[in-house]
């Protein structure tokens, strides 16, 4: 296989699969393309844990070749906005949309590339030894496929192509992220006649805000207030509040340690008022950081390496499969893949970083990077 044929067959896989409608829970289309591709070059694939899911009507996709190996790739099916039929516009070095849709190179570009890398090696007899191949559906909503996913047993270390990164960066750290529900429970009156014999459920609300620190609280972690529903009619006293919000940190404790303080607020001021209240939370995915002794970074490192790039480890601030993937004790790291202003209608990706897209796959399947 011609280096220009490969491209030809690259750019042909990237662009089919960046057109077909696979949303969250609705990735059957991208799953068939998936199968369609891959049982023809002899591997084993299965759809798995859909039965696991309380809605959606695709489950991960699961591909090996021979035992499987120790060593997975890793990309999600679905896309944050709908792509379907999107016009590709292939110029200068660059494949975008023509800026009237998401193109879809989150992840449809991780899927590509994957793919792409597993037909050269297997077609040029160069799969020297077993690998894994995952294909998760709903990250770009509840994450739902890695946190139910079944991986299989001899699978050590996980890569994920996907991060809007360039090739030669990959994410060795990432925040996890509780989400928190605030309900406050007041008094109604009539706020013309008799205001003073209600409890004012907004007025005690401004009261925690003042006190809980939001935004960049420290240098691990954020607090973000959301979503506030309060009041019923502009003459009524408003008896009930809801305050949605959520908390990250790269540290499990100080989540805990701000989940305890915004109790902790919460209690003194609806004392206060003679009101009542009711906080639950949530995590919504854990953290996770790498250190440079960790075999899962130094296989990345070199590997990167190997692919003719410095390597260039960076934290992310937002949550991913990854997260769900190292809570549950899988070593995953997430890799630049160069699909560049992810969810926006100007997103795009340059030919010549799928191609060192596809050539990192094929070093970490054949284990190049040892």
């Amino acid at each position: 296989m011609g280096n220009n044929f490969h491209m030809e067959d690259l750019i042909k896989t990237f662009t089919e699969l960046v057109r077909i409608k696979g949303l969250s829970g609705e990735e059957n289309n991208v799953a068939n393309y998936i199968k369609n591709y891959l049982m023809p070059l002899g591997l084993k694939v299965e759809e798995r844990d859909l039965e696991k899911f309380t809605e959606g009507k695709c489950g991960n996709i699961i591909a090996t070749y021979k035992d499987g190996g120790e060593i997975a790739l890793c990309a999600h099916m679905d896309t944050a906005r709908n792509t379907e039929n999107v016009n590709v516009i292939i110029e200068n070095g660059m494949i975008k949309s023509d800026g009237k849709q998401q193109l879809g190179a989150d992840c449809r570009l991780g899927i590509a590339v994957i793919l792409s890398a597993v037909k050269d090696l297997i077609e040029n007899n160069k799969a020297t030894t077993g690998f894994t191949l995952i294909f998760t559906s709903q990250e770009e909503t509840t994450m739902n496929g890695s946190k139910n996913i079944t991986v299989p047993n001899n699978v050590k270390h996980i890569f994920i192509m996907d991060s809007a990164w360039r090739p030669g960066f990959f994410i060795y750290g990432a925040p996890g992220a509780v989400e928190f529900k605030l309900e406050l429970f007041g008094k109604s009156a009539h706020a013309g006649i008799e205001p003073e014999k209600g409890i004012n459920v907004i007025k005690m609300l401004g009261d925690i805000l003042v006190e809980i620190p939001q935004g960049r609280v420290d240098d691990e972690s954020t607090i973000n207030v959301a979503i506030i529903n309060a009041g019923s009619a502009i003459n009524v006293v408003p008896d009930y509040a809801l305050v949605r919000g959520e908390i990250r940190s790269f540290k499990e404790e100080k989540v805990e340690e701000y989940i305890n303080l915004i109790d902790e607020v919460c209690d003194d001021v609806t004392k206060r008022y003679n009101a009542s209240y009711n906080f639950e939370y949530n995590w919504d995915f854990k953290p996770y950081t790498f250190t440079k002794e960790d075999e899962a970074y130094r296989i990345i490192y070199k590997a990167i390496e190997k692919n003719g790039l410095v390597p260039k480890p960076v934290l992310s601030y937002g949550g991913s499969d990854v997260n769900n993937f190292n809570e549950r004790g899988y070593k995953a790291i997430n890799v630049g893949t160069g699909a560049q202003n992810p969810h926006s209608n100007d997103e795009f990706v340059l030919i010549e970083d799928m191609e060192k897209d596809v050539n990192l796959c094929k070093i970490l399947l054949t284990n190049k990077f040892i």
